[in-house]
């Protein structure tokens, strides 16, 4: 194996088991995935710059949504928000659209909690434009 897909590898398991750990917790309702906030951070962040993985990481995202929003600093996830988006923008295919369009509309949502409503509302704008195209 080379050190790529070495890194490719280990990038879609993290993902995967965050895939598992939600999943787990949509059914228990533990509070045990707000925990592993950071680890889902850093697993997105990964996850967004491989071409092959960056659809699972975009899909993680919005799927966490919930704990995100209500367990996190919005000004960081917004940072990682707009990394996502224009990584998965690069390489989505056209049934992507409305996976986009969800990441899209997010990160507005992050930064009209952060204050910043000029910027949420271009955000929310170039979603609507995406979406209608």
């Amino acid at each position: 194996m080379t050190v790529n897909t070495t890194f490719a590898t280990m990038i879609s398991r993290n993902l995967t088991h965050f895939e598992r750990l939600l999943q787990a917790e949509q059914k228990q309702n533990s509070g045990q995935f707000a925990t592993q906030l950071n680890g889902l951070y850093r697993s997105i962040d990964y996850g967004a710059q491989l071409p092959e993985s960056n659809r699972q990481a975009a899909t993680l995202f919005v799927n966490s949504w919930t704990y995100i929003e209500q367990h996190s600093d919005y000004r960081q996830w917004s940072k990682l928000a707009v990394r996502l988006a224009n990584r998965f923008a690069d390489t989505k295919s056209e049934t992507d659209t409305f996976l986009l369009c969800r990441v899209i509309t997010l990160l507005g949502t992050l930064l009209q909690a952060t204050g910043d409503n000029v910027k949420a509302e271009q955000i929310f704008r170039s979603a609507e434009r995406i979406a209608l195209a």
